[in-house]
C-alpha cells in the first residue's frame, strides 16, 4: 500500500523550532501572513449616528466648539460706577448693577462702557451658575470679546481683561437689589480707598433690604 502525503508548499519555508524567521531582502516574511476575509472584522467600526434628541444635542455641542452672540440694535446703557482714571491697583475698579441675569441683554452694553473707560476688552470672566445662558464669544462693534464661564468664579465678581493686559474687577450687584442698596454698593466698589472684596461689600449691606418693597 502506498500512502500519499500532501505537503504544504510553505512547509519547507517555515523556520525551525527555536529559530527566528528569516526576512527576505525586501523585509517581508518568507511565508504569507494570513489576512481576514472581511477587513472590517479587525477594524474599528464607525460610531452609529445619534438617534435620540439628547444624543443629537450632545453631538451638536461637540461639533460646535464656539458659540458667538451678535447683538442687534444699540446695547442698553448699563448701571455702572467705575473708578476714575486708569485701572487702579485696588481690590475693585467699580460696581455693576445688571437689570437681569441674561448675558445676551446685559454684556454688550457693559463691554462698550468699559471700553470707553479702559480701552478695548479681550475677555470677560463670569460665574457659570448665576447667569441664564452662556456663549463664549460676543461681537461688539468691530471687535470680538471672549466670554469665559467658570463654576468656581466668585458670583459677585466680573473680571474684564483689556487688550493691554490690565484686569478690571467689578462688583456685580444682584439685579433684584433695591436702588438704595445697589447705589451704596457700587459707590463703595468704585472708591479707590476701598479694601473690601465683592462678597464682603454685599455682606456688609445685608441688613439693608435687598429688594424694593421688602
Amino acid at each position: 500500500m502506498i500512502w500519499k502525503v500532501r505537503i504544504s508548499p510553505y512547509a519547507s519555508r517555515r523556520p525551525a523550532a527555536g529559530r527566528p524567521p528569516q526576512l527576505s531582502p525586501q523585509g517581508a516574511p518568507p511565508f504569507p501572513v494570513p489576512v481576514p476575509a472581511n477587513p472590517c472584522d479587525v477594524m474599528a467600526r464607525p460610531t452609529p449616528p445619534p438617534s435620540t434628541p439628547v444624543e443629537r444635542r450632545s453631538a451638536m455641542l461637540a461639533t460646535a466648539p464656539h458659540t458667538t452672540f451678535v447683538p442687534f440694535g444699540s446695547p442698553a446703557q448699563p448701571r455702572l460706577s467705575l473708578s476714575s482714571g486708569r485701572v487702579s491697583r485696588g481690590v475693585l475698579n467699580g460696581g455693576w448693577w445688571p437689570r437681569s441675569r441674561d448675558p445676551a441683554a446685559e454684556l454688550a452694553g457693559l463691554v462698550v462702557a468699559i471700553t470707553d473707560h479702559y480701552g478695548p476688552i479681550r475677555r470677560l470672566i463670569l460665574n457659570s451658575h448665576t447667569w441664564d445662558t452662556g456663549f463664549d464669544r460676543l461681537v461688539v462693534g468691530s471687535g470680538t470679546v471672549q466670554i469665559r464661564w467658570f463654576s468656581t468664579a466668585e458670583p459677585s465678581l466680573l473680571v474684564a481683561i483689556t487688550e493691554s493686559g490690565d484686569q478690571v474687577n467689578l462688583l456685580v450687584v444682584p439685579p433684584h437689589a433695591s436702588a438704595a442698596t445697589a447705589g451704596t454698593a457700587m459707590a463703595k466698589a468704585a472708591d479707590p480707598a476701598n479694601r473690601l472684596h465683592a462678597p464682603a461689600i454685599l455682606a456688609a449691606l445685608s441688613n439693608t433690604p435687598l429688594t424694593d418693597g421688602g
